[in-house]
């Protein structure tokens, strides 16, 4: 999950995770860098990104996207090095990426530079007539802790069994 302060890696085999780590790149991070190239405050530079990225390729300004570009290029590559680091030597089938950062550009330069499929993640795929705010990686975090939650009290509700 690729948040605001940090992105979150998770390898897991089934339904078992396998290894986890934290690192600390996340979307603030292309900001400051974005506010740092074009010499404008955080709140603008922050507001630009998420715009330019929210919208379709064909509805994106080709000059602000390269911009956006030049400027991340040092954190996405710093990114895409640890990321990297953590899939070396693991079988891995496939990249998903979720949490508020998770966008197509990211997605597409991820797969192309670690060579590996990569998707956005989903969670609420499965919920018929359910249309989220915003992307649907955002809704991550709460559809994990929910789940949780379920499993939980359903664990709880039934009855012990010995063998």
């Amino acid at each position: 999950a690729i948040g605001a302060t940090s992105t979150l890696v998770v390898i897991t085999q089934g339904q078992e995770t396998k290894f986890t780590k934290y690192i600390n790149i996340g979307g603030q991070r292309m900001d400051e860098a974005i506010a740092r190239h074009m010499k404008m405050s955080l709140v603008d530079a922050a507001s630009l990104r998420r715009h330019n990225s929210d919208r379709r390729a064909s509805e994106q300004d080709p000059d602000v996207t390269r911009t956006i570009l030049e400027a991340t290029r040092g954190t996405v590559d710093k990114l895409t090095e640890e990321l990297a680091m953590c899939v070396r030597g693991q079988r891995i089938d496939r990249l998903v990426i979720g949490g508020g950062e998770a966008n197509e550009w990211l997605r597409d330069t991820l797969s192309s530079r670690i060579d590996l499929p990569c998707e956005i993640g989903q969670p609420l795929r499965h919920l018929a007539g359910i249309e989220p705010a915003g992307r649907q990686s955002q809704w991550d975090l709460a559809t994990g802790l929910a789940l949780r939650t379920i499993k939980s009290s359903h664990s709880k509700s039934q009855p012990a069994t010995t063998a």
